[in-house]
């Protein structure tokens, strides 16, 4: 029986099968040992000599073989048998001589009979009392290794950027700041440092103290113009955050242009479960609303992420070093949103040389420039970009003027590699005008960090912002005649990561900030005419959580947040009754009158069934404090507001359960996760609502459940000069809200069941690639009328049930044929050539339908003025844009 055993053992291992639970393996084994066998302790303590000096690890376990009648299994996927070794050992036991291997090449062992077999362990601190093994300690001595991981070429930390210990099973990833920890055991190490896009750098270091290993990697040529979007840059076997999503400034430039311009949230398409509409900048995750989506720009929130209406994000892609991308299980810093975090950080700025560059199209020109103001201590980086676009359009409407810009600038400072502080601010600003009427907005944020290293296990980040969101609809410029509604922000951090050992890491921190609200109020010249309330905000939080690595197969991730949210004066508010009647105004001073004390708890977990294969099941109870207002159902920038929760307002919460697949074939990746949420508190509008100038308005709001459930798939392959990604999910939302269509559940405006997406990038050459997406969505939700009936000469609609209809179906196909102009790749100077078409087949994709219009015999569309003869009403549609060609010029010189 024992042969059989060790037979199949054998064949397991040479067919490099995984058993997906190590523990169950070991038990299995150590069932099998209690019923058929008996120790053999004359093997074990059998006196053997070995003289090994920088032999193979292979060789090393022949020789104790040969003495000792031991036989060793291992699988040499996981531990290298041509690693070098030297080992000196005269007439000792073969069992200590093992127990030394194992120690000093971190792995763990188990005895069947005659057979050991080895597997890479989990560090740990203390080794068994009793070994007798000469030359080994009781106690293992650790030591921290930790660093930065940057771009050569340009000095910018790589984030999310993979460290690997060889041999060793241990991994982790840099943080938002380029900063990694690990801490090991004394002895001598190979560690690979790779990022998506570099070439993999290789170092042999020994361990004898804590150690600072910053490193620079080189851009594979290869795949300079080839960056795809990838669901981690961590191999999927030591990957702890599968559900994250990473794109860079190459991801950006590699989507096909609108308008002539690459956009980093329309590039948000190529993330599955993430649908954004025609021509606009405004998305939906997973059953949410557009308005329960966070974009962070360098830690600072940014409340409207769009240019001229929509069409165009508020950020320039040559600014942004990272976009991170969190639809489930929201690292516990995050959050305040129920559907989906952005996290956008910009460039740093290059320490070594001065470089600057610039992109022109028909509609926007963009500049850059970035340098050293003291080398290797402090840098800078500055992007500009604005439109020029009113050329398009002198002849045809001479008084419309349509100008937009946003400014990046940010400094950076090393004192010594402790300390290290950060101030980036940014501003976007909107005026399209036309004769005397307008419609302006701005965002602008502040942003100082500090970065601090208390010890080389504990990273401190302090931060202290301001954010502000200002939107003017003008009535009469020359007048100063106008609608505003605005929010601003405060705040104050300290967020800390502790990296306790390589497979546990903590992360804690707190917030307070401070928010103050207009939600749309007139100015009539010089006087301001508040008729609309929603006061000012103190909140306060408190979060800690961590990320432990229990064995090699199984990983859990978990969070916890104390909220403490105030409202406080001077304002005022409102009583209503159940008829939503105004009973009661009730004036505030200032001083606290109302407070919500909400937990946020997230929770996941991985378990890898093999290299290749991994499971994820996670679990997320958000809360969000802002609503959000809008005053259409357009997918466009409108008089929408923000409001906080209040007495009247409860907070929105979401409680989502995600469960994924990740397969690895070769090239392919594949991804497939499935999702269930149900948030609480959303809000609706009675019928035909009046919000406008409304003091009044909360009477007017409606509050229900939405749930969503889907299933994504995704599968992408990577590497090679031929790349592709295709996305499909399914999915089904439905809001049930008391008082709205007749109390029956009834889809939600932006309930689209399917939506495919496909996107191939093929280089030519090392100069010229092309590029091709294809969307395919379901048609948007909306309330078609079931009849009309005449009022004193008006046509008013009768609507039965709400969002029973749906537009046609979206779908296009754009492509981007970029090449590099100068031949030699290793050139300073770099531009490039970019053609693009969108919708290349020309289709009109339908946004909106009208009902309000007859068509008279000429053939012509009219609003009725003659309700006698003209009574045949019928519905209009609209579309955006057809087949629209476009170009782009773009050089850089470093």
């Amino acid at each position: 029986m024992l042969d059989i055993l060790i037979k199949l053992h054998k064949q397991i291992d040479k067919k490099k099968i995984i058993i997906a639970d190590k523990k169950k393996f070991l038990i299995f084994f150590l069932l099998l040992f209690c019923v058929f066998s008996s120790f053999s302790q004359n093997n074990l303590q059998k006196t053997i000599t070995i003289n090994a000096k920088n032999q193979s690890l292979k060789n090393v376990l022949n020789d104790i073989t040969a003495q000792s009648e031991l036989l060793f299994s291992y699988n040499n996927q996981l531990i290298d048998e041509n690693q070098k070794i030297t080992i000196v050992a005269r007439n000792q036991p073969a069992i200590n001589i093992v127990k030394q291997l194992s120690l000093e090449l971190n792995l763990e062992y188990s005895i069947i009979e005659k057979q050991i077999i080895l597997k890479p362990k989990q560090f740990i601190n203390q080794v068994n009392n009793n070994t007798n093994t000469t030359n080994i300690n009781s106690t293992i001595e650790t030591f921290s290794i930790n660093g930065y991981v940057k771009d050569s070429s340009n000095n910018e930390v790589l984030i999310g950027a993979t460290i690997v210990i060889k041999n060793n099973h241990i991994a982790t990833s840099t943080n938002v700041y380029g900063f990694y920890s690990i801490t090991l055991p004394k002895g001598t190490y190979t560690i690979d440092f790779t990022f998506l896009g570099y070439e993999t750098k290789s170092i042999q270091i020994y361990v004898d103290e804590n150690k600072d290993i910053s490193q620079f990697l080189n851009l594979n040529v290869q795949e300079l113009n080839i960056v795809t979007v990838s669901n981690s840059q961590l191999n999927p076997l030591l990957n702890s955050e599968l559900r994250r999503f990473k794109l860079n400034s190459k991801d950006i430039f590699n989507q096909p242009m609108f308008g002539g311009e690459y956009d980093a949230i329309q590039s948000l398409n190529s993330v599955s479960g993430i649908t954004l509409g025609e021509g606009s900048v405004m998305f939906n995750v997973r059953g949410g609303d557009k308005g329960q989506n966070a974009i962070y720009i360098d830690e600072a929130p940014i409340y409207n992420p769009s240019h001229l209406l929509g069409f165009f994000s508020a950020i320039a892609p040559e600014a942004i070093n990272s976009m991170t991308v969190y639809k489930s299980a929201f690292p516990v810093q995050y959050g305040s949103r129920l559907s989906s975090v952005i996290d956008i950080r910009t460039k740093d700025g290059d320490m070594k040389k001065t470089g600057f560059g610039a992109i022109f199209s028909p509609i926007l020109s963009t500049f850059s420039i970035d340098g050293p103001i003291k080398k290797e201590k402090s840098s800078f980086v500055l992007t500009l970009r604005k439109s020029n676009i009113n050329y398009l359009f002198a002849k045809s409407a001479p008084n419309l003027q349509i100008n937009f810009r946003d400014f990046h600038v940010k400094y950076n400072k090393r004192f010594n590699r402790r300390n290290r502080i950060y101030f980036a601010y940014y501003s976007g600003y909107d005026n399209l005008e036309i004769s005397d009427a307008a419609i302006k907005w701005q965002n602008k944020t502040f942003t100082f960090r500090w970065n601090h290293l208390f010890s080389d296990k504990v990273f401190s980040n302090i931060t202290f912002l301001t954010s502000s969101y200002k939107y003017y609809f003008y009535y009469s410029v020359p007048e100063n005649i106008f609608w505003s509604s605005n929010i601003s922000t405060v705040s104050f951090k300290n967020d800390y990561t502790y990296y306790l050992q390589s497979n546990n890491k903590l992360n804690f921190g707190f917030e307070t900030k401070i928010q103050s609200y207009n939600p749309g109020n007139l100015t009539l010249g010089s006087y301001y005419f508040e008729q609309v309330f929603a006061g000012n905000v103190f909140h306060n939080i408190v979060y800690f959580g961590g990320e432990y690595k229990i064995d090699d197969n199984f990983l859990f991730n978990y969070g916890l947040k104390f909220n403490n949210w105030n409202n406080f004066g001077p304002t005022q508010s409102y009583d209503f009754n159940t008829n939503h009647q105004v009973i009661d105004t009730l004036y505030f001073g200032n001083k606290i009158f109302n407070s919500y004390n909400p937990l946020e708890l997230r929770t996941s977990a991985l378990w890898f069934i093999s290299p290749k294969t991994s499971l994820s099941l996670s679990y997320d109870h958000n809360v969000q404090f802002l609503h959000f207002i809008s005053n259409s159902i357009s997918p466009f920038t409108t008089l929408d507001v923000w409001l906080p929760s209040s007495l009247n307002l409860k907070p929105q919460t979401a409680n989502q359960f995600t469960f994924g697949y990740n397969l690895q074939l070769a090239e392919i990746q594949i991804i497939a996760e499935t999702y269930y949420k149900k948030m609480n508190n959303q809000t609706d509008y009675s019928n035909q609502p009046y919000l406008f100038l409304n003091p009044y308005f909360e009477n007017q709001l409606r509050f229900g459940t939405t749930k969503s459930a889907g299933f994504e798939i995704s599968v992408q392959k990577q590497k090679g000069s031929f790349r592709f990604k295709i996305n499909y999910s399914y999915s089904k939302t439905v809001r049930i809200t008391p008082e709205v269509n007749n109390n029956k559940s009834y889809p939600a405006l932006w309930d689209k069941p399917h939506n495919f997406y496909f996107n191939t990038l093929w280089q030519f050459s090392n100069r010229t690639d092309l590029s091709m997406s294809f969307f395919f969505i379901s048609g948007n939700r909306f309330s078609s009328p079931s009849g009309f009936y005449n009022f004193q000469n008006y046509t008013i609609p009768i609507y039965e049930l709400k969002n029973n209809d749906k537009l046609p179906d979206y779908h296009k196909l754009d492509i981007s044929l970029r090449t590099r102009l100068n031949k030699n790749e290793q050139n300073r100077f770099e531009h490039f050539l970019t053609f693009s078409i969108n919708n290349l087949y020309g289709r009109q994709n339908v946004i909106g339908v009208n009902f309000n219009k007859i068509e008279t015999p000429n053939g012509n569309y009219l609003v009725p003025t003659n309700f006698v003869t003209e009574r045949d009403l019928i519905s209009t549609s609209m579309s955006l844009f057809g087949f629209i060609p476009s170009v782009s010029y773009q050089f850089k010189f470093r």
